[in-house]
């Protein structure tokens, strides 16, 4: 048994050296090949987006695809604007309120007030559409990250199953 092991232990890091040294389009060695591959790996198989800092957690790892523009925090009243790019993959395309359900410093579950307010927006298959969420009361300052919670409308309600969530959206305080 310990053989097997350790035959299938390094069948595997031979595959993964292959792949990380496998040369990009053009004659150029890519750099993180290895990594960006189990990033992709992750993201198929969990739904999670681990390719940038922020973490999105998806209800349906095939109709959305979100990226973070911004979260800007104001230093003297402590609001905060978060900017999401939703890209619709799916069949929600067209006019869906977009609202936080919850929010906190990163890592915790002491919830800060809600403060934000649902807006309409209108989806495009294929194209993004900027999510501006803003929180209009005061983040203590010496919160570096966020972790939001947030529903996308689908069919006239906000069901749990289009609940999103973004991890450890950092705040670049002004």
């Amino acid at each position: 048994m310990k053989k097997l092991f350790l035959f299938t232990l390094a069948a595997l890091m031979v595959s993964a050296g292959a792949f990380a040294q496998e040369p990009e389009e053009g004659g150029k060695r890519r750099k993180g090949g290895f990594l960006r591959g189990l990033a992709k790996g992750v993201e198929s198989v969990t739904g999670l987006d681990v390719s940038k800092e922020t973490v999105f957690v998806y209800p349906t790892v095939s109709d959305w695809k979100l990226s973070l523009v911004s979260c800007e925090g104001n230093l003297e009243t402590g609001a905060v604007v978060i900017k999401i790019n939703a890209v619709c993959l799916g069949d929600a395309e067209g006019t869906r309120a977009a609202a936080v359900r919850s929010i906190c410093p990163a890592g915790t579950d002491d919830e800060l007030e809600l403060f934000f307010y649902s807006k309409y927006y209108e989806f495009k298959v294929g194209l993004p559409t900027e999510l501006t969420f803003t929180h209009a009361e005061k983040v203590p300052t010496d919160v570096k990250a966020l972790d939001m919670k947030f529903y996308i409308e689908h069919a006239g309600h906000m069901p749990s199953e289009f609940s999103f969530e973004a991890r450890d959206i950092p705040i670049t305080w002004q």
